[in-house]
Parts: structure tokens; C-alpha cells; sequence
């Protein structure tokens, strides 16, 4: 399919393809076969990390081309005929501006704004009617989606465009398999997004299925109740509150949320989510920052997480004066929103689709915000309060896999550790410190055991030869021998 692509007359190309197809390696042999022709290409990523790997490729295959000068400063690579191939960021699409080009590869094109090809690379193209490549996996209904529908209604041959999924890569061993482990942890649509290169309309996608809920306690699923076990185990939760500041307090708009939630650090359950406490209404930022620190002390939260834009960032002020008020510290983060509202839903719908999320009780509330956005009707913009405040918080935890053995694995694991101290010496004078008599109640690993080896002991099992309580002759002991063969002679003596 890359040789079809490659061959095909369309300057411009529009490739909607899923992730490790291959299209980065066909865009960079396209920029080099310009380039050593004498052309100026470039290759145009989201940012400079995600540019790193593209030209790692790039000068790897530059390095085997005769004459190829590889400047890794500016990452630029240039030919003896003047040809060069040089890769840029889209962060600033200004200063894309200026440079005629013969060819051009943007990468991930479905992520980056409109303005990047409107404004300033397809001006670039005209005076050398250069060619250009746009390859993404799809990202909704966007403007990449409208360059693509064009390539296929195109009738000049001027566009063309390709839609291919993940599985025509035939390098990639086992992807079906791979794809199929993907789904027990991501949604549907996300599949369908990123390995079958499909174009969904988020418009009408709700990121949550009643059926894929979980909730605690759950008897059925041995899902305990984990109020008891975060209060009398707090070493083992990390327990975080999201925080969703509303501008008004008007009833019809948004209201202020505040989600709790745990993520457990025991392996047994180790990297799933607890919701522990979700509550919304119309309160002033102070009444919001009282009912903040209620639940920190409650639920012994750590870190309190809010979203940093415009108005609510006063909120960290307001929370810091409370605190120091109330004789409490703890952290305060800002998170800056980095999608809109559905995307950030979409980003952990993921975690509840693969049952790493649990719901508590009494939070009906949340769950029927969670089935219903994004909401039909602009004046249930409230449903999403709680589904916001549960984002923030949730989206914060680290990805944690999911633990992979049993309580009887642990268990084993257990004797394994006993068995290996089955081994130590076991004289009373070098008993371990859990080995050590302790008094009634005293816990394993608590106070520390004082012990020691006898002066004199051999490891051989033998009788030690007795010590002389005379100091001199122990001092004599110690001191260095001259050797049997050679005697050294101290300087200025005969």
C-alpha cells in the first residue's frame, strides 16, 4: 500500500491510517528522495518531543547516504546538491511562514489547528508547486476529516486520500491479539479511532455505558467496602480530591463539585480507583473551600487538585487562607484543561470501560451525570459538574497495571520468606530481629531487637583459642611482624 501511495500522481495526499501502519517511514522517504533531487522538504510534527522520533529515523537513514551532513542542532539534513530535509514544530504556526518549499510532510495532522495548513504551509507550496502529505490517525469529525472527504470526491486528480487500518501493517507480529488486549481496557470508539482508522462523530458519543460501571461494595464481585480499609490502612490509598469551581450561583447554570477519590496501592487491588464521596451545588468559593477540607479531613486526602483557568485559580488563594485557618496543610494543584469537556471524559472513559474504576454509594448522582453527557439540551450543562470534578481527580492518579497475581501467590510468597529464614544460624546469640523473643503483643516489625555475636566465635563451628585480659600482650598481638625471608631495616641503623 505504501508503493500504491508513494507512486500515485495527487499532489496533495491524505493519509487516515491507524496507528503503526507505517506512515512515518513512507513520508520521510518521500522527503529524501525530494531532497537528494535537489528539493527543500519539510517535515512538520505537534511539538519537539513528538518530533524526536521522526528524526532519529531520519538521520539514521541519512548517515547511510554519501555526503549527507546531519546537524542535530537545528535538525536539519543536508545533501552536496543543496537538497535538505529539515523537521519543524507546529507550536507556533507563525513561524511556518516565509519559506517556498518543494514538499512537505505534516505529521499527525488530525491534532494540530487548521490554521498550520491554511495559513502557512500551503502558501509555502505555491511558488515551487510543491507536494504535500498529510498523515494522522483521525480525530473526530475535524478540518482533517473535511481534506480527507475531498480526496475521495476529488475529480481533477489534484487530491487523494487512504484510509487504512493498523492491521495492514503484515511486520507487526500478533496485532489482532494486541488490538483485542487494547479493548478489555479502552472504549469501543477508541479502538475504532486509533487501530481501524475510523472517523467517529463525537457529537453524539457518550463516553460511558451503564453496563461497564463498577461499584463497592459489590458481595457478587468480592468488591469489599473500602471506607474501613483506606481509615485503618492508610498507607495503602492515595487519596486525592478534584475540585470544579463554577462562576455562577444561579440555579439554572453549573454548580461547584467536589469528587474523593483513592487509588490503592496494596497489590492485591493495586492501581484501581475508588470513589469515595461526590457532592455539587451553588456555593460561594469560601462555603466551596469549608466543604474541601471537611472531606480532606475525613477522608485523609493528601493533594487537592482544581482546574487552572481564569477565575478559578483564585480558588488555590482561597483554599490556602482556609487552611492556614483551620491549622491544615495540605497540597493544592492546578491542572491546566488540555481538551474540551467530552475529550477529557473520553480520556478516562477508558479506566471505567476496563474496570479499574469504582463507584461508591450514594453517588447516583454521578453515575446518571456519567450515562447522559455530553448533554441534549444546553440547559442540562450542569450534568456535567460531577463529571468534571471526577475527570480532574482521576486523571491525576499514574497509570498503575493492573496487578497480576492472587492473595495466594502473595501468600506463597510469603513462605518463601520464611523458608529462606529456616535457613539462618540459629543460635540463640544470632537470632534475626523477627526472630527475637518479644513480649506479648509486640508486632513483628516493630521495635527493633538488640543482638550480638560473642567476641571470639569461628564460623567453622570450632572452639575459639581463649582471649588474654592482659592489654599488652593483646597489643602485641595486633602489631605487624617483619616476614620470615626479608627483614627490613629501619633507616640509619647498621
Amino acid at each position: 500500500m505504501q508503493k500504491e501511495i508513494r507512486a500515485h500522481p495527487a499532489r496533495y495526499k491524505v493519509i487516515d491510517a491507524g496507528r503503526r501502519w507505517g506512515k512515518t517511514r513512507l513520508g520521510l522517504l518521500m522527503c529524501l528522495e525530494t531532497a537528494l533531487a535537489g528539493g527543500r522538504t519539510w517535515w512538520v510534527g505537534l511539538t519537539y518531543k513528538s518530533l524526536r522520533p521522526a528524526w532519529r529515523d531520519l538521520a539514521r537513514i541519512a548517515r547511510q547516504i554519501g555526503g549527507a551532513r546531519i546537524q542535530e542542532s537545528d535538525l536539519l539534513v543536508t545533501f552536496p546538491n543543496g537538497g535538505e530535509v529539515m523537521a519543524r514544530t507546529a507550536e507556533d504556526p507563525v513561524n511556518l511562514r516565509g519559506e517556498g518549499l518543494d514538499g512537505v510532510v505534516i505529521d499527525e495532522a488530525a491534532h494540530l489547528k487548521q490554521d498550520v495548513w491554511d495559513g502557512s504551509i500551503r502558501p509555502s507550496l505555491m511558488d515551487r508547486a510543491g507536494w504535500a502529505i498529510l498523515i494522522s490517525s483521525p480525530a473526530g469529525m475535524n478540518w482533517f476529516h473535511d481534506l480527507w472527504q475531498l480526496g475521495q470526491q476529488d475529480t481533477d486528480g489534484r487530491w487523494a486520500s487512504w484510509q487504512r487500518p493498523s492491521t495492514d501493517n503484515t511486520f507487526l507480529s500478533d496485532l489482532e491479539a494486541e488490538i483485542e488486549d487494547a479493548r478489555r481496557s479502552s472504549p469501543d470508539f477508541w479502538i475504532r479511532q486509533e487501530y481501524l482508522a475510523e472517523f467517529i462523530n463525537y457529537a453524539g458519543l457518550r463516553p460511558f455505558r451503564a453496563g461497564s460501571i463498577l461499584y463497592w461494595p459489590d458481595e457478587k464481585n468480592n468488591v469489599p467496602d473500602v471506607l474501613p480499609l483506606v481509615e485503618e490502612n492508610s498507607w495503602a490509598w492515595d487519596v486525592r480530591i478534584g475540585v470544579d469551581q463554577a462562576i455562577s450561583m444561579r440555579d439554572t447554570a453549573c454548580r461547584s463539585a467536589i469528587v474523593v477519590a483513592a487509588q490503592c496501592r496494596h497489590p492485591v487491588s493495586l492501581g484501581d480507583i475508588f470513589v469515595l464521596h461526590a457532592d455539587a451545588g451553588h456555593w460561594t468559593p469560601f462555603q466551596h473551600a469549608d466543604k474541601v477540607l471537611d472531606a480532606v479531613m475525613k477522608y485523609g486526602a493528601r493533594t487537592v487538585i482544581y482546574e487552572k483557568v481564569a477565575y478559578q485559580t483564585a480558588f488555590e488563594e482561597i483554599l490556602g487562607q482556609r487552611q492556614r485557618e483551620r491549622h491544615i496543610s495540605r497540597g493544592i494543584q492546578g491542572e491546566r484543561p488540555d481538551l474540551d469537556k467530552l475529550r477529557r471524559a473520553n480520556a478516562w472513559a477508558g479506566l471505567v470501560e476496563g474496570g479499574r474504576v469504582y463507584i461508591g454509594p450514594g453517588q447516583s448522582e454521578l453515575v446518571n451525570a456519567m450515562c447522559k453527557v455530553p448533554p441534549e439540551s444546553p440547559s442540562d450543562a450542569w450534568l456535567w459538574d460531577l463529571v468534571d470534578a471526577a475527570g480532574i481527580v482521576i486523571r491525576t492518579f499514574p497509570d498503575v497495571p493492573a496487578p497480576a497475581e492472587s492473595i495466594a501467590a502473595h501468600e506463597r510468597g510469603d513462605n518463601r520468606k520464611k523458608l529462606a529464614t529456616s535457613y539462618a544460624t540459629k543460635s540463640g546469640s544470632t537470632l534475626l530481629p523477627d526472630q527475637v523473643p518479644r513480649p506479648f503483643g509486640t508486632p513483628a516489625g516493630g521495635r527493633l531487637q538488640r543482638f550480638s555475636i560473642p567476641h571470639g566465635t569461628r564460623l567453622d563451628g570450632g572452639t575459639a583459642a581463649p582471649t588474654s585480659t592482659d592489654p599488652r600482650r593483646r597489643a602485641i598481638g595486633y602489631s605487624v611482624r617483619p616476614s620470615r625471608l626479608t627483614t627490613a631495616r629501619a633507616p640509619g641503623r647498621a
